[in-house]
């Protein structure tokens, strides 16, 4: 027999029918999100904007409200955003402008670099 949970229902029913303008349901943590996407992306801009093509700029620019967005409405994918961008910064650091540094650095070698990236992803997607 099939059994209904009734709490996490009228918790969801709740959800839905909330009729206050997508802004007005917004928190203190859901803006200070965005201001650390913001921060991040602007943090970017102003530290490898010599290495970036109009193209990048544009990018990176027009992702921020995007992926701002996204965390907002889906916020289990924050820590996701936040653990790339760390990753994606810490890649670039050990990487020194030298991509042959790929095959000596330890953590470029065997987690960070192409080959290893994707050897990784596939191994925890699973």
């Amino acid at each position: 027999m099939l059994k209904w949970d009734v709490s996490k229902t009228a918790a969801q029913t709740v959800d839905l029918l909330d009729e206050r303008p997508f802004l007005k349901r917004l928190g203190v943590v859901d803006w200070l999100f965005a201001v650390v996407m913001v921060a991040g992306a602007g943090f970017a801009l102003s530290r490898y904007h010599p290495f970036m093509n109009y193209y990048d700029k544009l990018v990176l620019c027009l992702a921020v409200p995007v992926f701002v967005v996204l965390g907002w409405r889906w916020k289990p994918v924050r820590p996701l955003m936040v653990g790339i961008a760390a990753l994606s910064l810490l890649a670039i650091q050990i990487y020194q402008g030298d991509l042959s540094r790929a095959d000596s650095a330890f953590f470029l070698k065997y987690f960070l670099s192409s080959q290893s990236a994707i050897l990784w992803m596939s191994a925890l997607f699973v």
